[in-house]
């Protein structure tokens, strides 16, 4: 096992010393594209203390799949609206805890904005939600 170990560490040695001596060096500096001034200019830009564009300026880079070949939005046949709820007391809710316990299982809920806990099982209702089941995960 130690003479693999060995033989292993050598090759890699090997590998390494012949990537450092023949690998082709790439100067980033030299570029034939046309758009390189203007990669320049965007690159001095950021170097001067600008701030990169928001988020939602690159929504259309983000709407179009990177790997897909036409690089063309999916189609969205049969798009459902989703019906929103106001869940109002429920952000400053916090799950401290689950208790299982044979055919015992309860939740223990913390209210940050009331600075105050409680133990709800199944069924019960907490804030105007009904829990509806309590599992380990």
């Amino acid at each position: 096992m130690k003479t693999i170990l060995i033989l292993f560490s050598l090759c890699l040695i090997g590998v390494i010393y012949y990537q450092a001596k023949y690998y082709p060096q790439i100067d980033v500096n030299v570029s034939s594209s046309s758009d390189t001034t203007s990669a320049n200019a965007s690159a001095s830009q950021l170097k001067a203390g600008s701030k990169p564009k928001p988020l939602r300026a690159y929504s259309e880079i983000v709407k179009r799949p990177l790997f897909s070949v036409d690089r063309k939005p999916p189609k969205v046949e049969n798009e459902q609206v989703i019906e929103t709820i106001d869940i109002g007391e429920l952000e400053n809710l916090v799950l401290f805890g689950v208790v299982i316990s044979g055919e015992t299982k309860y939740a223990i809920l913390g209210n940050r904005k009331e600075n105050s806990t409680q133990q709800v099982k199944e069924g019960h209702r907490y804030k105007g939600w009904q829990v509806s089941t309590i599992s380990a995960d």
